[in-house]
């Protein structure tokens, strides 16, 4: 079996990159969590559907979190204390 990969170069704005798409814009999140504090993700996306997937990869781990406090001493962490964090996908110009 063979395997052919097409790469193909394209010039935008004075940049040269590879792919299909005009747009060199790259994704990065910031989490907002209940308490008021922020977090920017240091991870940088090619798409915004990357980066929302990976925001809500997130979120369902702070879920899995605070089910594994409450199970580990439910008197100290209680699942009604729990809110879901909410994300911002922030578009970043190369």
């Amino acid at each position: 079996m063979e395997f052919f990969v097409i790469i193909y170069l394209y010039k935008t704005k004075g940049k040269v990159g590879f792919g299909g798409s005009e747009d060199m814009s790259k994704y990065k999140i910031l989490m907002k969590y209940s308490d008021g504090e922020n977090e920017e993700v240091d991870d940088i996306f090619d798409t915004e559907e990357a980066a929302e997937a990976y925001a809500h990869y997130l979120v369902s781990c702070t879920q899995e979190g605070a089910e594994t406090l409450y199970l580990s001493n439910p008197g100290d962490y209680p699942l009604d204390d729990y809110e879901d964090p909410d994300f911002e996908i922030i578009k970043i110009d190369d």
